[in-house]
């Protein structure tokens, strides 16, 4: 695995390009609160400890869950491949983030979607 990724904390891809989202009242924890860009990047590894995801050295807090990884994200447009999202943490590691890789499976079940008719 091991690939460099950029874990973004309030940018999602859509249909046109970027825009910005911002995590329901209920999920904000300060700072990542969805009122500005915010980033870990670097290479991830895999969970050696109680999964089977991947990980990534960054100290965001649950305000970030959900938030997309991307692999070569570009800082100036914003866009990047998205290979998984912010998951879980353990306790005693709070300086890692997890979450799943998107790999074939997913990428299947997206282009499929992009096949489809529906509006």
């Amino acid at each position: 695995m091991h690939r460099r990724v950029a874990l973004i904390s309030i940018l999602t891809l859509t249909a046109g390009g970027a825009s910005r989202c911002t995590p329901s009242a209920t999920r904000r924890r300060a700072p990542y609160d969805g009122s500005k860009l915010t980033y870990c990047g670097g290479r991830a590894f895999d969970d050696f400890l109680m999964s089977k995801d991947q990980g990534l050295t960054c100290d965001m807090t649950g305000g970030s869950s959900g938030s997309p990884w991307f692999q070569n994200f570009n800082e100036t447009t914003g866009l990047g491949t998205q290979n998984s999202v912010n998951s879980f943490k353990y306790n005693f590691a709070a300086k890692w983030m997890f979450g799943p890789y998107f790999g074939s499976e997913a990428q299947a079940v997206y282009q499929a979607a992009q096949s489809t008719n529906a509006p």
